[in-house]
């Protein structure tokens, strides 16, 4: 038995974190930080004995505040990422543990240009949607979902814009998610 778990273990191939070239290091960081699970949401602030008045979601309210409530199954939080698939033209999907969003868009087919700009998309969802739990703690401020979907989709946009070698891509090509013209 002990065999087929080291074998099993092996067969995995081994994700590792790559950084966005076009995302800003801030945004960079805070993917990396939430893929490590190091992000200060109220679950971990109360693993690190910090007392709080309440560990409930401050968005919902209907849930535990954990880094898969915030960034996957809050109620806003879904309806951001349904738009966010809808944009770029994948598939619904599901994951249970943010450490799977790695996984999922180094698995979506395409080439490598498109799956980097899919990958900046969803660290800018990352960015928004911390934003947004960070506006509901601190400032009682909350955002809906489809004005949430735009403030990630603007950002994105002067990101690879700007950043990228080629410039030709225009805000209805974005808005459409046609990146072909960039490479």
């Amino acid at each position: 038995m002990r065999f087929k778990l080291i074998e099993l273990r092996e067969s995995q191939p081994e994700i590792v974190f790559v950084w966005n070239k076009w995302a800003p290091i801030k945004v960079n960081f805070l993917a990396w930080s939430l893929w490590l699970g190091r992000l200060p949401s109220k679950d971990n602030l109360i693993f690190r004995n910090v007392n709080l008045q309440s560990t409930s979601c401050d968005i919902c309210g209907l849930d535990e505040e954990s880094p898969e409530h915030v960034f996957g199954s809050c109620i806003i939080t879904s309806q951001v990422w349904e738009a966010i698939s809808q944009w770029c033209r994948i598939s619904c999907f599901f994951f249970f543990s943010v450490t799977d969003l790695p996984i999922l868009y180094q698995s979506l087919r395409g080439d490598m240009g498109w799956k980097l700009a899919v990958q900046l998309v969803f660290f800018m969802t990352f960015w928004g949607l911390w934003r947004n739990r960070n506006n509901a703690v601190f400032n009682s401020k909350r955002t809906s979902a489809k004005h949430l979907f735009e403030e990630i989709r603007y950002p994105s946009f002067l990101w690879i814009k700007n950043r990228s070698r080629n410039l030709t891509l225009s805000w209805g090509d974005w808005c459409d998610f046609n990146i072909s013209c960039m490479f």
